[in-house]
């Protein structure tokens, strides 16, 4: 039995699927519409489709770190951000007597910033107290920094935990800033386009929980 023409009343988009497939996909059965086998089968294999196109639009759909093969790329400083102290080599005039806020500033020093900067927290508690230090250097890290520090009279920062067994073989000694200083901030920056890549986010989460924890021992 053939479904009976419906007078020009089907929208062109219907019938144009109609044509598609091959198929009416639904036919009138009494007052109302039944579908076709063909329509039930094609009614599975959309779905199918819609799911998968789902998985691929939704961001993270299917990851399993467990299965993960990738080379992350990571740029940092030498260590976790610790207490701030002093160092110097080991026969510098500063430690001949009490290391005080003026005696440290009048010292020559070494700054460290990747982008050359000279001025820092260190010179904004100095200019509280109405003093200013002598950058004599910028360089790009602290290994950078230990170095020079070995090789000439400049005074450098550290990091509290920063290999003492490696400071002493270098002839270098920590001495307390005598500043009120504010902990250092540890902060991490990508590229806009790792942000939603769930790898990445992964990555992110596993490497800043690893600093808190760091950080808290």
């Amino acid at each position: 039995m053939r479904p009976a023409p419906d007078g020009g009343k089907t929208p062109g988009a219907v019938r144009a699927a109609r044509r598609a497939v091959g198929d009416p996909r639904l036919v009138r059965a009494g007052q109302g519409l039944v579908p076709t086998p063909r329509a039930v089968e094609l009614r599975e294999e959309v779905g199918e489709l819609l799911r998968g196109c789902e998985n691929v639009l939704r961001p993270g759909a299917g990851f399993d770190p467990v299965h993960l093969e990738r080379t992350f790329t990571v740029q940092t400083s030498d260590v976790v951000p610790a207490p701030v102290v002093g160092v110097a080599r080991g026969g510098h005039p500063l430690f001949e007597g009490r290391i005080t806020a003026r005696r440290f500033a009048a010292a020559d020093h070494i700054g460290i910033s990747r982008r050359g900067k000279q001025l820092g927290p260190i010179d904004t508690a100095l200019a509280e107290r109405g003093l200013r230090r002598r950058v004599a250097v910028v360089v790009p890290s602290h290994t950078s920094a230990m170095l020079l520090a070995r090789d000439s009279g400049l005074v450098s920062l550290g990091l509290a935990d920063w290999l003492p067994q490696t400071l002493g073989a270098l002839g270098l000694r920590t001495f307390p800033i005598p500043l009120e200083l504010a902990q250092l901030e540890l902060g991490m920056a990508w590229h806009p386009r790792n942000s939603a890549d769930p790898g990445h986010r992964w990555f992110r989460e596993h490497l800043a929980a690893a600093v808190r924890q760091a950080r808290s021992e």
